[in-house]
């Protein structure tokens, strides 16, 4: 059995509005994850203009962290959030007010899905860099902007900006413009992670399986690898990402390309993610 790490998950109890309603269905969650192959979860609650505040997080993570010893679930919970995009977003970073994942340099971000983009945008993510953060952006297969126009993506990825894809975008779970727009990105290379995105035990974590399944048939065992245990890895201890282009499990079907590291300014991890 492999083992992933999931890098965007909505695991904690009576946080998300969308999530679980309480630790019984946080728990119900983590067996599914278990099931599908992850021993890691990065708990990230949707988080805007720092709320909910850090502590709350964390005191749900400890919560949910001492349930899963008593009831023997061989899964780790981290802390992080999934941050709304906003104009005082840095700031908040700096003062402490919004959780970075499992407190590296990484932070992942949510950008509108049907609006158009902030002007700021660009701007607040490289001011985020120049400042030592690596920004993540979660499933931007979902921002129609991007599905319009996957060139300004790329320009995002080569200024140093990360990309976070949901596993079930792949199937067409979520309409065909969203699953399209995810096996573009895969096949320019794009994409640095993979992640789950789950909110509960149901259908969007049931899609993991057969989205796995069609990774492995076209670009082979190695490049999940890849994106869903050695680049979250090493987002944990808070090192270099690694942006592989990937090659094709089948011959011809696709072009392969270099490995390339992108250098953080990443500061040594320190094994204190423990809530």
């Amino acid at each position: 059995m492999n083992s992933y790490i999931d890098i965007h998950n909505h695991i904690l109890p009576e946080i998300d509005e969308d999530g679980p309603p309480d630790l019984g269905g946080s728990l119900m969650l983590a067996r599914a994850l278990v099931k599908q192959g992850f021993d890691t979860v990065i708990a990230t609650p949707h988080s805007f203009e720092g709320n909910p505040p850090v502590e709350t997080i964390l005191g749900a993570g400890r919560l949910l962290t001492a349930a899963l010893e008593e009831q023997r679930i061989p899964l780790q919970v981290l802390p992080g959030a999934e941050t709304v995009l906003e104009p005082q977003l840095l700031e908040r970073v700096k003062q402490g007010q919004v959780l970075t994942l499992n407190r590296s340099p990484y932070l992942l971000v949510e950008l509108p899905l049907f609006q158009e983009l902030p002007p700021y945008t660009g701007e607040l993510l490289f001011k985020l860099k120049a400042h030592g953060y690596e920004p993540v952006l979660a499933h931007p297969e979902r921002v129609r902007v991007f599905q319009k126009d996957p060139d300004a993506l790329a320009a995002l990825v080569a200024r140093g900006v990360f990309l976070q894809l949901t596993l079930s975008s792949l199937t067409g779970l979520m309409g065909r413009a969203i699953e399209r727009t995810s096996w573009q990105l895969l096949t320019r290379g794009l994409v640095h992670f993979l992640a789950t995105d789950a909110h509960s035990a149901g259908r969007r974590l049931a899609r993991t399986a057969p989205a796995l399944r069609r990774l492995k048939r076209t670009f082979g065992q190695g490049y999940v690898d890849t994106l869903l245990r050695e680049n979250p890895l090493r987002l944990l201890r808070g090192e270099e990402v690694c942006l592989t282009e990937p090659a094709p499990a089948r011959p011809g079907r696709l072009k392969a390309g270099p490995t390339v590291y992108l250098k953080t300014e990443a500061t040594q991890w320190k094994k204190n993610w423990i809530y």
